[in-house]
This record gives structure tokens, C-alpha cells and sequence, in this order.
């Protein structure tokens, strides 16, 4: 159902049209959509550690769920293909909040809100525009234990 939800807001295709993925396209396993479908499917079923993402990684249901493949492929691995399948590690998704953490990156996301915003309240009044609106947004804490550099 959330995986309805991203599709019909079209934020997925509008965000990798937008960010810069600094990756290595050679290198690369998981398209960035995938990350971001990935990172925001854990986040909204209340899977907050990245580490998660490991008790979950061959998970059927989520893997189809993140997926940027038609049908059941996701769930196929090619004897041809050597990188493995399934949802991206942990340090992948560490690299995406690292590289989305970049002022330009940021301005994006900022714009990604409104945009998902402005689409679900025409979704919800009939197409018809609201002629008040609030908006309320905090700020999400990150626990950080240790002392990694920049961390309060």
C-alpha cells in the first residue's frame, strides 16, 4: 500500500530526476530510486536504525515493494549477475543520508515536501485548490551514539 502511495504521488520519479546521485554509475547495484523507496518504506513501517535493513534485506514483500523491476523479477537472481540482490546494506543507506546531506541535495528534499504536499491535498480535495492552508513541519532527531564527527 505505500508503495501505491509513493507511486501515485510520482515523488520517486520526480526526486531522482532532481538529486545528484555522486555514485559511480559503473558501480552501481541500486538505483537510486531503490535507495530512496528503500529508506522511506523503513521509515513509515517504524523501522528507524539503518540496521534494520539487514534483518530485512531478503524480505519478498519489501524487495518487490522497492523495486524499480516489472513483476516478480526482483525476486529472481540471474545466474549471469555476481552482485547480490535484495535490499540494499546498511552502509549503503548510511552513503545515501551522507550524500542527500549536501546543501544542494537539501534544497530538493525541502522541495520534494511541498511538492507531495501540494499533490496529496489536490488528491484529497477532488483536484480542487485549498484555500487555507498550515503547514507544521519539526525537525526528526537522530540518535547518534559514539563520537562520529558533526554529531551533538
Amino acid at each position: 500500500m505505500l508503495r501505491e502511495v509513493l507511486e501515485r504521488l510520482c515523488l520517486i520519479d520526480w526526486l531522482v530526476a532532481r538529486l545528484h546521485d555522486s555514485r559511480r554509475q559503473d558501480l552501481i547495484t541500486h538505483p537510486l530510486g531503490e535507495l530512496l523507496r528503500t529508506a522511506l518504506l523503513l521509515l513509515a513501517q517504524g523501522w528507524r536504525d539503518q540496521d534494520d535493513v539487514d534483518t530485512l534485506r531478503n524480505d519478498p514483500v519489501l524487495q518487490l515493494a522497492v523495486s524499480g523491476r516489472r513483476g516478480l523479477s526482483p525476486l529472481r537472481t540471474p545466474a549471469v549477475v555476481q552482485v547480490p540482490d535484495g535490499l540494499a546494506s546498511q552502509p549503503t543507506l548510511s552513503r545515501l543520508v551522507d550524500m542527500l546531506s549536501d546543501a544542494e541535495q537539501r534544497t530538493v528534499l525541502r522541495e520534494a515536501l511541498v511538492v507531495g504536499t501540494g499533490r496529496r491535498l489536490k488528491a484529497w480535495r477532488s483536484g480542487h485548490r485549498q484555500r487555507y492552508l498550515t503547514l507544521d513541519i519539526d525537525s526528526l532527531p537522530v540518535p547518534v551514539y559514539g563520537h562520529q564527527p558533526q554529531s551533538q
